[in-house]
């Protein structure tokens, strides 16, 4: 029953999202434009609203906007839910392991090499060495705290109780390279 109230919220959000914008779309098109084009079923008239404008704007731009912004927060989700629960602990950050420190280093990396460049090249260039310098932080530190052989090395990262991190402050280090 939960599950169900969920997922309608979730398509009363979809169809409140590409409703509104710079051409205010009426609620009762959007639902009627988005079911006639999901499924085929007519709801009403329809005449003018298939072809007409506020079907390519739904469709073709709105639409594939709200989707993807769907996909990108669950997936943000997820990642904040697994570092909470590997690091047991619910104030969670990617500050914990360095890794935020780790892509501005690789953003600054690619920058100062010269990959900041204009042009899509150099966009995906900067992206590409921050997620690098974000998974390198990371690794890093899982490395570094299996080295030391740690019977629960994740709960021990989460509390910072582990003396070498304190010593090293890898964040710290890392972040006197970007700035």
């Amino acid at each position: 029953m939960i599950i169900m109230m969920l997922i309608a919220a979730v398509g009363c959000s979809v169809i409140f999202a590409v409703s509104i914008g710079q051409v205010s779309i009426p609620f009762t098109e959007s639902y009627r434009i988005l079911i006639y084009q999901l499924t085929g079923i007519e709801i009403g008239d329809l005449h003018g609203l298939t072809s007409g404008t506020f079907v390519d704007i739904i469709w073709q731009i709105r639409l594939p906007r709200v989707l993807m912004a769907m996909i990108v927060g669950s997936g943000l989700a997820l990642c904040g839910t697994v570092m909470q629960a590997s690091v047991q602990n619910p104030l969670a950050d990617p500050y914990i392991w360095g890794i935020s420190s780790g892509d501005s280093l690789g953003a600054t990396f690619s920058i100062m090499v010269g990959f900041g460049a204009a042009g899509i090249i150099g966009e995906m260039g900067i992206a590409m060495w921050a997620f690098v310098g974000a998974i390198g932080a990371a690794g890093f530190v899982l490395i570094l705290a299996s080295i030391c052989d740690l019977t629960n090395m994740f709960a021990t990262l989460g509390t910072l109780s582990f003396p070498l991190l304190k010593w090293l402050d890898f964040t710290g280090f890392i972040t006197c390279f970007t700035f």
